[in-house]
């Protein structure tokens, strides 16, 4: 019986995957179809997100579909229930995703343009590893600095692609 549930649940996950590829592979077709065409659209910018939008559509609804006829509608009354979510935000794994997250965006969109990107990257890594107790902070602080310096080098150099 606990096997049959974690497939309900893991149905349910596949089911909100499948939704959310649906719903951004269209948006990709969508605005791949508003992107200038020059000549004819096999040539256009818009030719190939075209056609991974439609992948992306396309395995999209098999995925929901799937998880649907594995039983993935009945459960996500429970699990999006007052309970249900209650517990998931209270969840250790939540709070530290969502911590994460947060720190990646404030690397995107707060620290980058603001100062330059091998601080903005060094200042990213070096929470993120304290964050997550990878190390202590002077290894820490010696990992990121290498790492931003070899990402700095093979953009600039290897790939001669200028950075922020």
């Amino acid at each position: 019986m606990d096997q049959q549930i974690k497939e309900q649940k893991k149905a349910v996950g596949d089911f909100i995957v499948g939704l959310i590829l649906l719903i951004g592979g269209i948006y990709v077709m969508v605005t791949s179809l508003n992107m200038k065409v020059f000549k004819n659209f096999t040539d256009a910018p818009g030719f190939f997100p075209l056609f991974l939008g439609g992948v992306l559509t396309l395995l999209g609804i098999i995925l929901a579909l799937q998880s649907y006829k594995k039983g993935a509608l009945p459960i996500m009354k429970d699990i999006f229930s007052r309970e249900g979510l209650k517990s998931f935000f209270k969840d250790d794994r939540t709070v530290r995703t969502v911590i994460l997250v947060v720190i990646m965006i404030i690397y995107i969109y707060i620290l980058i343009g603001r100062m330059h990107f091998a601080i903005a990257t060094m200042l990213y890594l070096v929470s993120t590893m304290l964050f997550l107790r990878s190390t202590n902070w002077w290894k820490a602080i010696i990992i990121s600095a290498i790492s931003t310096l070899i990402i700095c080098l093979v953009f600039q150099y290897g790939f001669r692609i200028p950075l922020p």
